[in-house]
């Protein structure tokens, strides 16, 4: 698989992109993913079920399709991510910003940590209507 070693993955601002699919064994080390104001992204990246070592999946100003699909209550793609211990989601509702932190049964004691971090950022958004990584 590709990228076995990277651990952290934010994509961002990619006005195009609409679908994002990981293949089993590519992204293997990967323990933070950001997914950021993607508007034409609906539904989780395919695969992310895969990515066992998922640790944190922020959600950042996403479509409303999107957080609807990954809500506790009934989201229909929320089993998919059940085994990442931390679900951070930034919603943008008006003009006020609203934060959701949702942790899984898989979390024993909740934590919050903020820290700087370099992230890979994928300026494709001209190019790109989906992208997979192999």
């Amino acid at each position: 698989g590709g990228f076995i070693k990277l651990k952290e993955l934010e994509l961002k601002y990619l006005y195009k992109l609409n679908s994002v699919v990981i293949d089993r064994g590519a992204l293997h080390s990967l323990a933070k993913l950001q997914l950021s104001e993607i508007p034409q992204l609906k539904e989780v990246p395919s695969g992310i079920q895969h990515l066992r070592n998922l640790e944190v999946l922020d959600i950042w100003i996403m479509p409303t399709e999107f957080e609807q699909s990954i809500a506790q209550n009934g989201g229909k793609e929320h089993p998919i991510i059940r085994h990442v211990p931390r679900v951070r989601i930034i919603s943008r509702v008006g003009a006020e910003v609203l934060e959701i932190l949702h942790r899984t049964e898989t979390t024993k004691r909740p934590t919050l940590e903020m820290k700087g971090v370099f992230s890979f950022l994928f300026l494709w958004n001209d190019i790109l209507g989906h992208y997979s990584f192999p």
